[in-house]
């Protein structure tokens, strides 16, 4: 006579699988995205920096770009600096909620920007332009610090880097008073997620094992 499993075996071997799967699949996503978002946020980099430098060579000197109107037409800023030298799907007029520093968010006009690869950026201004990449283009949930990344123009010195504006001040009155990697964490963790770019940026664009959101 065979030899074979009962019913029973079958029934917790399948048991033991679903619960290892169930603890090993979530991680095994995570990782896989952290790889993803990284590789994708070193491409945008150095594709911002490169229409930086060939915008500069037409234009001039970034400290002389003029920057769009505060609430209205940053498309106009996007067609003139950076459209030249970028390969992309198409743009749109479009809002976004800001991040609140005091207060509540506010909502602005934006231009989106779509690339071939599925990402996304959303451009806008305040007393300086915003660039706003969104890792995963219209996919949620669409969230600072998770899928999307904001960016500045040091238009003083034509550094594009992680959002790094030493201005901030809450309720508590906490103000910057250093852009070291323990404070930007802190402000990433706790206070304002558009920091965690400038977090990632002094990471390498890698998403350390302190990294405070899971993706």
């Amino acid at each position: 006579m065979k030899k074979g499993f009962t019913l029973a075996e079958v029934l917790i071997t399948l048991g033991i699988i679903g619960i290892v799967a169930a603890m090993t699949i979530p991680t095994l996503i995570s990782s896989y995205k952290k790889k993803e978002y990284s590789t994708r946020l070193k491409k945008f980099y150095s594709l911002m920096n490169q229409a930086i430098q060939m915008s500069t060579i037409e234009n001039g000197p970034t400290s002389g770009w003029l920057l769009p109107d505060t609430y209205a037409q940053p498309e106009k800023f996007w067609e003139k600096y950076f459209a030249p030298y970028i390969k992309t799907s198409r743009t749109e007029k479009g809002t976004i909620m800001t991040v609140p520093i005091i207060g509540s968010g506010v909502e602005r006009d934006c231009c989106i920007i779509y690339f071939p690869d599925g990402t996304s950026l959303l451009l806008y201004a305040v007393a300086a332009v915003d660039f706003v990449y969104d890792v995963n283009g219209s996919n949620g949930p669409n969230e600072y610090g998770i899928d999307r990344f904001d960016f500045l123009l040091n238009r003083q010195t034509g550094e594009f880097t992680g959002y790094n504006y030493m201005g901030y001040v809450d309720s508590d009155e906490y103000t910057i008073d250093a852009l070291d990697r323990e404070n930007i964490l802190k402000l990433c963790a706790n206070r304002n997620a558009q920091y965690c770019s400038q977090l990632l940026f002094l990471d390498n664009w890698e998403f350390k094992e302190d990294y405070p959101f899971k993706l």
